[in-house]
Formats: C-alpha cells, structure tokens, sequence
C-alpha cells in the first residue's frame, strides 16, 4: 500500500459537516470580493492571444509591477529579486526544496502552518519544532536561535501568524536574521497576511518591512496576492530574496513546477493601481468578524485572545475537550462539525494538540456570531 502524508483534521472535519452548515470557519479565505481594477484586468487578460508558457522566474512584466507595488512601502528591490510562484505554497516548497539537503534541520516555532513542517521532510532534512507559550505565542527570537545545532539551515514562520495571528516584532526580526546570518542559515518568512495588521483592534495599515539588503541578505520573504487583494482562487505568490537564490529558486521551479498561469499573471500586472482605500476597507471587514467573534465566545468555554494580525482566532478546547469528553482536538471539531453545524480546525494541523483555528472570515455577517456561539454552548452543555 502506497502512503502519503498524515490526513489533515481540516479535510476530517470538512467531510463530518452536514451540506449546508451554517457556520464553516474553517478555511481562512478572505470574506470581500477581489477589486474592480484586477477583476476587470483579468477580463482584458482573457481577451488577449497570450496562452504561451510564462518564464519559470515568472512574468517580466508582473515582477516588475511587484517592484512598483514594494515600492508603494517603501521598500527597493529589483526584477531580478523577485521569483512568482503558483501560488505562496508552492513558493515555500520551492525555497524549502532549494534551501534544504538530507540531513538538514530547519526550525519551525510552533504553532505553524502545516506545510512548513510537511515539506522538509520531502527533500531528507529534518524539522525540529519550537513550542511558543499560551495564550498569545508571542515569537522570541532567543528560544528560536536556542534551538540551533550545525545542522540549522533555516528557520521558517508566518507573520502575522497562521493559526495564532502573533507578529514578529521587528526588533526580535532582527535579532533573528542576525542569528541566521552568524549560523550560515536562512530566515524565511511568510507574508501572506501582511495586510492584515490590528494595533489594539484598530484598522492598523501594514508598517514597511524592514528595508532588505543588498544581496547576501539572509532573509527570505513569501508574499501572497490571495488574502491581500480576496483572489485565493488565482493562485499567484512571489517571494523577494537574494537575486543568486532568486536564480536558483527558478531552476527548481523549471525542473519540478509548473511555471506561474499566464493569464493571471496578466492581471496582476494592474495590482499597483489599486488603491490603499480597499486595502482598508478589507482590513476593516476581516477585523468586524473578529471582533464579533472574540466577544460571542467570551462567556463560553472556548474563549480565545485578540489576534495582532490575520483571519483567524486560536483558541484553547482544553475546557471545551473536558466538557466533551473528546481525547483530542480533532474527535472534539469532528463531533461538533456533525452534530452542530460548527466548524473548527483543530490545532493539530499546526502542531499544538489542545487548541483550535476558528477562521472569523468563514463567519457570513458579523452578526451571525451570537448563533454561532449558542451552537457551541448547547453542543457543550449536551
């Protein structure tokens, strides 16, 4: 018998739901619609003869658009530092799978996103897991570099977070990229929620990343188009990074991927034009879910902290299990998927058993999280 990797309790859960269940949360997809700028790009993209193969580095004219937009943050890079991806996947199993050797270790602070721990193992390299503390796993860039043996050779996160939303400070940022640089390893950080920043629940714009060096920087930085523009389903990503690596990032691309859609590229090339106002007005629609959420849950026995960033709530079921009698997050998320209607994803797929991801984006309306909370109530009272 063939196998593959370890099912994830997302899919589990998915399948216990009934058809029509009221409240799916368990996909972090965006809750408003893509702008009217790239909505009509992509119309116009459609209607042009280009259905050539794009180049493995990705479009000319997309990564130079993806300059301007950097740009647009006060950041300076150049097309030849910038490497698209269908999809930020298949860029960090593109960097990881560039990065990595058997033998090597690559260090993932947990909680995570599952791919960072389920790609190393595919190349032979070793992910060694960093637990970050309850309730609000804040980054420390000490107990990340404590965790470094010869055999380090990068360091993977999200920021913000997914699942926790926690943001890596920028002082523990550089902290962190000066530990990596003295290590000969890499710092690779994913960006996909960048957008999506909250200063004490307030609509906080995303601040510049930290300015990048000249090549020979050792951080490497994953972007997405889906959470920040609402196209998930375009699948376009692209990473900035030192150009040699950039370089060699394409060849594993050529030899092991498809290059990125033509098409959508094509559209995205108007992603600079824009305006900051959709920006804020996603950021505002993500962060009323949010709000609505952390207070319905407050009174009940899976309460969760105010995110920093991102779409989604990490809370802790140890209560909630015990209420249950569930042995484990994932019998807790199937059985309230099936008999409630409520779905969660259980921590496991993050490496942190005792809790679970609720994506506030899944909620329809805000006003659709006191049902959901009386769901959950009645469930654990049962």
């Amino acid at each position: 018998m063939i196998e593959g990797p370890p099912r994830r309790g997302i899919d589990l859960v998915w399948n216990a739901l009934p058809p029509n269940a009221p409240h799916n949360l368990l996909v972090g997809a965006p809750c408003f619609d893509p702008p009217g700028e790239l909505r009509d790009a992509l119309a116009r993209a459609a209607r042009v003869r280009n259905w050539d193969y794009s180049s493995s580095q990705g479009s000319a004219a997309l990564r130079d658009a993806i300059v301007r937009l950097r740009a647009r943050r006060g950041e300076e890079w150049s097309p030849g530092q910038v490497f698209v991806t269908q999809g930020s996947k298949l860029a960090v199993l593109a960097v990881l799978g560039t990065l990595l050797r058997p033998g090597d270790e690559v260090v993932v602070p947990t909680p995570g996103y599952g791919p960072y721990r389920s790609a190393p193992p595919l190349v032979g390299a070793t992910v060694i897991p960093v637990p970050r503390s309850a309730p609000d796993f804040a980054f420390d860039a000490d107990r990340i570099a404590s965790a470094f043996t010869p055999k380090t050779r990068a360091v993977i996160l999200s920021s913000p977070c997914n699942p926790t939303g926690a943001i890596l400070r920028a002082e523990e940022e550089r902290r962190l990229a000066e530990a990596v640089r003295a290590q000969g390893a890499y710092l690779v950080m994913d960006l996909a929620y960048e957008n999506f920043r909250y200063a004490g629940g307030r609509n906080e714009a995303p601040p510049p990343s930290p300015a990048p060096g000249a090549d020979g920087d050792p951080v490497i930085r994953i972007h997405s188009f889906s959470k920040t523009f609402g196209v998930c389903g375009w699948r376009m990503g692209y990473t900035l990074a030192d150009a040699e690596l950039v370089r060699a990032f394409t060849a594993f691309q050529a030899a092991h991927l498809n290059p990125p859609n033509t098409i959508v590229q094509d559209a995205l090339v108007s992603a600079p034009e824009v305006p900051d106002s959709f920006l804020a007005s996603a950021r505002q629609c993500v962060r009323s879910r949010v709000d609505a959420l952390l207070s319905a849950l407050s009174d009940t026995a899976l309460p969760a902290p105010d995110p920093e960033g991102g779409f989604c709530l990490f809370a802790d079921a140890t209560e909630a299990m015990r209420l249950t009698g569930a042995a484990d997050a994932l019998s807790f998320c199937t059985r309230l998927a099936r008999e409630a209607g409520v779905g969660f994803t259980p921590g496991t797929d993050f490496g942190t058993p005792g809790h679970v991801r609720i994506s506030a984006t899944g909620l329809a309306r805000p006003a659709d999280a006191p049902d959901l909370a009386d769901r959950l109530r009645r469930f654990l009272s049962a």
